[in-house]
Order: C-alpha cells, then structure tokens, then sequence
C-alpha cells in the first residue's frame, strides 16, 4: 500500500520494519526482499531487510547481492534500513530472487553452476529447476520460493 501510495520504497521498508518492532509483538519479524525494475531504463534497485541473496548471471558471470540487516521487525531507527543494490540491466540478465530455503544456510555453489550452466529461456523452467535441486539436496528442511527474471530487449 505505501508503495501504491507513491512512497519512495525505501521509506516504505524502513516504516514497515520499524513498525512491526515497535508492536512489540514475539515472532513478528518478516524477511523483505524487493525488486524493483524501471522497464524504460532497464535501471534495477533491489532492497533485503534480512533477505537471502540474490543472484544476478550476466554474460556468464554471477553478481551476488546479499546483505547485513536484520529482518523486519526486530529494530527501528537507523538500524531499520535495508540494504540496498543497484544495476543498470542489459538483455539477457537473469536474476533469481529466493527465499532462505532455497540454501537453508549451506554453501551456493550448486546454485550458481545450476545458474550459469542454464542454456534456456523461460523463468518459470530456471525456478522449478532450482526449486527442485535444492529440494533435493535439503529434503523440504524448510519452505521455500524461488523467482526467476530473464530481462529481454523492448520488442516493438
């Protein structure tokens, strides 16, 4: 809603996490991860309060953009702000935004071979692959959720 209303998004993630602290509720924190892309510029900003990385594979390069903050919730003040990233996103991008899951707090480079050996198109086809090794790896120890972005030329 803050960001339907016009509010800038790190305002936005700011205001949520420190309210979510100053309710004082137990167990009301929440991981934020956002993702933003301005599909005129191709300009991409993301913001993680306690968010698991993200990955960015360009020309056969990955880009991992993690972060130090707290979930949502468990500070306020200066120590509510996420952290935040920033590229310019070229044609044949892919970004995997996932939640921690996906890793369960082990080692990624399953995750980034699977990402960097991925010769196909489609988003939907890249998170299903990696939801299911990661599954089998881990055998369901936690939930998990995986968003695949292929960024492609404006077609006329």
């Amino acid at each position: 809603n803050f960001l339907r209303a016009g509010m800038d998004p790190e305002e936005a993630v700011e205001t949520v996490s420190s309210t979510l602290a100053l309710r004082g509720d137990t167990g009301a924190s929440t991981t934020i991860d956002l993702l933003s892309v301005d599909l005129y510029t191709g300009r991409c900003r993301m913001l993680k309060q306690g968010a698991a990385p993200t990955y960015i594979r360009r020309e056969g390069k990955i880009r991992v953009a993690g972060g130090t903050s707290l979930p949502a919730g468990l500070v306020t003040g200066d120590a509510a702000r996420p952290d935040s990233h920033s590229l310019r996103g070229e044609a044949g991008d892919w970004i995997l935004l996932l939640t921690d899951g996906i890793l369960c707090g082990r080692e990624d480079s399953w995750l980034q071979e699977l990402l960097l050996g991925y010769q196909g198109t489609e988003p939907g086809e890249l998170a299903g692959k990696v939801l299911a090794a990661s599954q089998d790896l881990w055998e369901g120890e936690d939930d998990a959720t995986v968003i695949a972005l292929r960024l492609e030329e404006n077609r006329p």
